[in-house]
């Protein structure tokens, strides 16, 4: 009676499974939300480039936005001395580690968080979740974009500049007046929305591999399956190139 007392005086109790049932909410919104920023990425703009000199005034357009589809078709024109399957490849590269290997991880992840598996299998998906974050670059895409957008003008003034010098010199002494910059090319980067949707997916990203965190440890990954450091440059390499208009020679 005394204990029927104290339950009927206490407060209400909550049903027995909230905790659980809240729990797969906020981690169905946190899939959402990494997957939606991810997806978004495609068609934000994440770098703006406005260009001056002589080949910005001769575009049709003194400024370009990139989103990732655009930056990803860009890079096949990058390199015009690579064969044509290299460059699919360097697209396909770069569609993978930056949209392909963070999606499919998410989906990974939420088959384990919701799917009623036996521990078998869940260590198995465990194991190939591990291998595709550690090839996930849109992280690192994040970083390189916004360090982009302080650092592409001077990148390309150092590289243009030695070669650009004569014709610098007689745009200085004949156009000076006639052009937004007397040179043969200037570039202006800046951060677009799409960079801040790509940050906001790679902090949620984070927040989901901490709440995963609490499973039990999958499988030492083998040597080697980590994103090399060739990628990260790669990456580098077709964000400066992909945002660079060709110069006539």
């Amino acid at each position: 009676a005394a204990g029927g007392a104290r339950g009927a005086g206490g407060p209400e109790r909550l049903p027995p499974g909230w905790r659980s049932t809240a729990r797969l909410l906020c981690t169905l919104a946190l899939f959402a939300a990494a997957g939606g920023c991810l997806l978004g990425c495609l068609f934000l703009p994440v770098l703006r480039g406005e260009y001056g000199g002589l080949a910005g005034d001769l575009r049709a357009s003194a400024e370009a936005s990139f989103s990732l589809a655009g930056l990803g078709a860009a890079a096949y024109d990058a390199d015009p001395i690579a064969s044509p399957p290299t460059r699919r490849l360097s697209q396909l590269v770069f569609f993978t580690t930056t949209l392909g290997c963070p999606l499919g991880w998410l989906a990974l992840l939420a088959t384990r968080s919701l799917a009623a598996l036996s521990r078998g299998r869940r260590r198995q998906l465990a194991r190939w979740s591990e291998l595709l974050y550690a090839w996930s670059t849109h992280e690192v895409l994040a970083v390189v974009l916004f360090n982009s957008a302080l650092e592409l003008g001077q990148y390309f003034q150092y590289l243009l500049d030695p070669r650009c010098e004569p014709v610098n010199a007689l745009l200085r002494e004949y156009f000076a007046d006639q052009l937004s910059e007397p040179k043969c090319l200037s570039i202006r980067a800046t951060t677009g929305a799409g960079t801040f949707v790509l940050a906001a997916a790679a902090a949620v990203s984070d927040d989901v591999e901490e709440r995963d965190g609490g499973e039990a440890s999958p499988p030492p990954l083998p040597v080697g399956v980590e994103a090399p450091a060739w990628l990260v440059q790669m990456l580098v390499a077709l964000t400066a190139r992909a945002t660079t208009p060709p110069i006539a020679s």
